[in-house]
């Protein structure tokens, strides 16, 4: 975990939270506030979005998503361990500008 970056949670991301909240709810949509926080610090940093739920963030205008996809290579493929997760550089997940 030392080399885990974290970053703040801001006024800026704050207030693009809010701005994408009130654009999806005048719209009829609910996003639930994790995925708000995940969405507007990934715009407010320049990264793009790695998940499995594109059904939620794809309707971010701005925001790249890349859908994550993990099949466990055995028979039984309903669980698998975070620490065998494949791991994606920072790089990879900033959006060109």
């Amino acid at each position: 975990m030392a080399d885990l970056t974290v970053y703040p949670y801001t006024k800026e991301t704050a207030l693009r939270a809010g701005k994408i909240d009130g654009e999806q709810q005048s719209r009829g949509m609910v996003l639930p506030f994790g995925d708000l926080l995940i969405e507007a610090t990934a715009l407010s940093l320049g990264y793009k979005v790695l998940t499995g739920n594109l059904r939620d963030f794809r309707r971010i205008p701005g925001l790249t998503v890349m859908q994550f996809w993990y099949q466990r290579p055995s028979s039984e493929n309903r669980f698998f361990a975070l620490g065998s997760l494949p791991t994606i550089s920072r790089d990879a997940l900033r959006s060109e500008r």
